[in-house]
């Protein structure tokens, strides 16, 4: 019986611990957002019949839409991984504040934030810190985050600029990775845009979930 009970202690324990995690979310019309990670692969699916592929490690963004078997590159445009964009002088005044402790909103624990540019209130943030030690939460706010600074470089090299609150968003999403998952965010109106509904780990998804079908006909946004 001791041997058999150190058998089954082996084998427990030797057991994959699955990592896959996915964030339930809703916007301001009640659209629910399911959000999978598994390492580096995101995949963003809704209502809609297409879901977003980002792969944190290449920087390949993709909509898959199965209906049409068609694959639309969405960074067909954007800086190559590694290049940063330009250097920026200072147009605005950007702060994240914090105002305090939030509720707790699925299940997590929030601190809340306001941010403001030019002393201009942009939008209010609900952050939740403990979110952070799951390891696949802070790849999935590190791979927004370097997806948004190549979108950012792109335009700026088409001399395109951000308005005031649009800087401050691109700022406060460099911050996320230290302050926590935004479980609420709220506009000047006090309208909900987004709401995280519930977060699920150790999840086995099926296999090919995070694929990007090699036979369907890849196009990019011009054609």
């Amino acid at each position: 019986m001791k041997q058999l009970t150190i058998l089954l202690g082996l084998m427990l324990c030797c057991l994959p611990v699955w990592a896959d995690t996915v964030i339930e979310s809703r916007d301001r019309h009640g659209v629910r957002t399911e959000t999978a990670i598994s390492g580096h692969m995101i995949r963003m699916e809704s209502r809609d019949r297409a879901h977003l592929l980002l792969n944190t490690q290449t920087g390949d963004f993709v909509a898959v839409f199965p209906g049409a078997r068609e694959v639309l590159d969405l960074a067909y445009d954007l800086p190559p991984l590694g290049v940063l964009e330009p250097r920026l002088e200072q147009r605005h005044t950007l702060r994240l504040y914090h105002l305090g402790e939030g509720p707790v909103i699925a299940g997590h624990a929030t601190e809340h934030y306001r941010l403001s540019a030019n002393g201009m209130v942009c939008a209010e943030y609900w952050l939740s810190e403990k979110a952070l030690e799951l390891p696949e939460i802070s790849e999935y706010l590190s791979g927004y985050r370097i997806f948004h600074r190549r979108q950012r470089a792109a335009l700026e090299l088409q001399g395109l600029s951000y308005s005031p609150c649009e800087d401050a968003e691109h700022y406060a999403s460099g911050q996320f990775r230290t302050l926590g998952l935004p479980m609420r965010i709220r506009n000047t109106e006090g309208e909900t845009l987004h709401e995280v509904t519930g977060i699920y780990t150790r999840l086995r998804l099926p296999a090919g979930y995070f694929d990007v079908p090699e036979s369907y006909r890849r196009v990019s946004p011009n054609q």
